[in-house]
């Protein structure tokens, strides 16, 4: 809401407080039926941290009655919202007529559309198929991969980077995994490797999503061993079977490895404990707690095989489950007691998980705003004993991020009409990185992530909380300003792209720019910083990995033009930070699903090495273009100022190449 619309509110409420009641309320306390202050926030919008917005207030009555009470004498006694709704429709109709003369034409908006161009992929032979969105690391792909082949976004000539970088993997799981899952035979886990796995979870795991209790999970795991009772087993306790495999089977993929502990063995007891897991049909129609609990260890655990199909279905069957149960409801969820207050803590984890990976994998949320109204979980006393974390800012400020994330999904990258608007996501883009900057300055201290001298914290939950709140800050910022470095490529230059956003009223462009990149910088140093020294632990949790990918993406597709066009200003700087940003994949030995030898960051590698071959091709080409010029200059030049202007252009290009000469003597990986 614009600040004149406030500002009218404001006044009104003013006007009318002597009857005790304002003539309009924000859109959330007219949808729960509740009485509005009328400020901005109010009270209400305030309390539950929720977006405070109101309706714009049309007039009533005739339009002649309505110009007869704004002309009339100062001395009879008028309302003063009339003239100030006639004054807004005003100001309302001369803003759409100035943007009536910055409208893009056809080909700005050609490129608009195509900055919200998704990306489908087919697996051949089941028929299997999955759609992913702008914002999704599979759609940047495809645009990076386009970018350096030179082909339109529907051309069926070439196959597309899923493919020739193998990032198809990915997205499908492999033929026959699951009917080899139901023909394992049952197999009995070490009680000791049982403790170790949930050690683990509760080390690493636990502290992003502290939904669980380690005392229940102890005590089910303590049931295993004792002797099978006769009769039905009934549902809770399947449910609970299954959350305690759950637990095991993600400690398992996140345990610390040695010489007795080697990658490839620990994924296999991982994938057998999550396939003992399995979930029925009467799993998804069975509405309690536990069941949202396991739903959101099966999402947890499909982000750690970076499988973001089965994390997205998962969480979502999740968040509905949690809707029917109410747990976003203030009735349900609000009070002082333990239940309700676990309730608000696992809905919270939950909403920001959903929230997050639906901006991530470039799809729909199925959480909306208006249907929430509990408060976010508060602090525990210190005092509250165990293992518990008392201290909620970690989820309080994931959550109040998650809900960014859906503005900017919505708004940025969906098909929306305020997504046809340039000059609106610019404003959209501001308000947001004003919320992400209050956010920090309630931070506690643990939390600081954007302070690298801090000295690592004692306690390594803290150090997982800080680490991961700040790849989600800066996985955000960077899909906020990165189709800013988009726009930028689709134009002939960087002096066109920046004319053209200034006539449809960018001013900022560059700058945009330039925040997208150090972002993405930030992150890479920030997960390298983590898994190297502050929080070594870290080095098998695969959650990491999509952050570093958008990342290091990011990075690459901001050199694809060479070094005369990056956007960086220094290529160097840049493929040092993806250099870092491998360094960091290659801490995790068991991320992501394995095709014989192939790793994630050897996947990165050759995505960088087919980026670079582009940009010495591509000034090769420039160079073999200006050979013309280069014989003009041999010849006599009357001119002083055309000889002047060819020398340069030459030297120019020379110093290009020698750059390029430098990146592959400073990053030899790169040949």
């Amino acid at each position: 809401m614009d600040d004149s619309q406030v500002e009218s509110a404001q006044v009104s409420s003013q006007d009318h407080g002597c009857r005790g009641r304002i003539p309009n309320a924000c859109t959330a306390c007219r949808t729960h039926k509740i009485k509005c202050g009328g400020s901005q926030p109010c009270s209400s919008c305030a309390k539950h941290g929720r977006e405070c917005l109101y309706a714009v207030l049309k007039p009533r009555g005739r339009r002649k009655k309505l110009h007869r009470e704004v002309s009339s004498p100062s001395g009879v006694s008028t309302p003063a919202k009339r003239p100030t709704r006639t004054l807004q429709a005003a100001g309302e109709l001369s803003d759409s007529s100035a943007n009536a003369h910055r409208r893009p034409g056809p080909l700005a908006t050609k490129r608009q559309q195509r900055l919200r161009c998704g990306v489908g992929v087919a697996q051949s032979g089941t028929g299997g198929y999955q759609f992913y969105g702008p914002a999704s690391n599979f759609a940047f792909l495809q645009c990076i991969y386009q970018r350096i082949h030179r082909n339109a976004p529907n051309h069926q000539d070439r196959p597309g980077a899923m493919c020739v970088w193998g990032f198809d993997k990915f997205a499908f799981p492999a033929a026959g995994t699951a009917a080899q899952d139901h023909r394992r035979a049952p197999v009995c886990v070490p009680k000791e490797m049982g403790d170790c796995f949930i050690k683990t979870y509760f080390q690493v795991a636990h502290p992003q999503y502290p939904f669980l209790l380690r005392s229940e999970i102890q005590q089910a795991w303590a049931s295993f061993w004792n002797p099978p009772r006769e009769g039905h087993q009934d549902s809770v306790g399947k449910t609970a079977r299954n959350i305690v495999l759950m637990v095991l089977a993600i400690g398992a993929h996140m345990s610390s490895l040695h010489k007795d502990k080697d990658a490839a063995t620990m994924s296999d007891w991982a994938a057998y404990l999550a396939s003992c897991a399995r979930l029925d049909d009467l799993s998804f129609g069975d509405v309690s707690l536990q069941n949202v609990h396991l739903l959101l260890l099966k999402s947890i655990f499909a982000m750690q095989l970076m499988r973001p199909n089965d994390c997205y279905l998962y969480v979502g069957h999740a968040a509905v489950n949690a809707l029917a149960l109410g747990m976003g409801r203030a009735q349900v969820a609000n009070g002082n007691r333990t239940g309700m207050y676990r309730l608000r803590v696992t809905f919270y984890t939950l909403y920001a998980v959903e929230r997050l990976v639906a901006l991530f994998y470039g799809r729909p949320s199925c959480l909306r705003d208006d249907s929430i109204d509990a408060t976010l979980p508060e602090d525990l006393p210190e005092n509250h004993g165990g293992d518990t974390i008392c201290d909620m800012s970690y989820v309080r400020a994931k959550a109040q991020l998650a809900r960014i994330a859906d503005r900017i999904n919505t708004n940025l990258y969906f098909c929306t009409p305020v997504a046809a608007d340039l000059t609106t996501i610019v404003r959209i883009v501001r308000e947001c990185d004003a919320e992400m900057d209050i956010i920090l300055q309630s931070l506690p201290p643990f939390l600081h992530f954007f302070d690298t001298h801090m000295a690592p914290s004692t306690e390594s939950w803290q150090e997982v909380q800080r680490t991961h709140l700040g790849l989600a800050y800066y996985h955000i910022r960077t899909l906020m300003h990165r189709p800013s470095l988009v726009w930028l490529s689709m134009c002939a230059s960087k002096a066109e792209a920046l004319s053209e956003a200034r006539a449809m009223g960018v001013q900022d462009l560059q700058e945009s720019i330039d925040v997208a990149m150090d972002a993405a910088k930030a992150l890479i140093a920030l997960a390298l910083d983590a898994c190297a020294t502050r929080a070594p632990e870290m080095r098998q949790d695969s959650g990491v990995a999509y952050n570093i990918i958008a990342a290091c993406l990011t990075l690459l597709y901001d050199v694809l033009e060479g070094p005369s066009r990056t956007a960086a200003g220094n290529a160097a700087s840049t493929f040092e930070a993806v250099q870092d940003g491998i360094n960091c994949l290659d801490y995790m030995k068991h991320h992501g699903p394995h095709f014989g030898k192939v790793t994630l960051s050897s996947r990165i590698v050759g995505v960088a090495k087919d980026a670079f071959r582009h940009i010495f091709d591509s000034e090769a080409s420039n160079n073999n273009a200006g050979g013309d010029n280069e014989a003009s200059a041999s010849a006599p030049v009357t001119d002083s100022t055309s000889s002047q202007r060819l020398v340069q252009n030459y030297t120019e290009k020379t110093s290009h190449i020698s750059d390029l000469d430098s990146l592959l003597g400073q990053f030899p990986w790169l040949a």
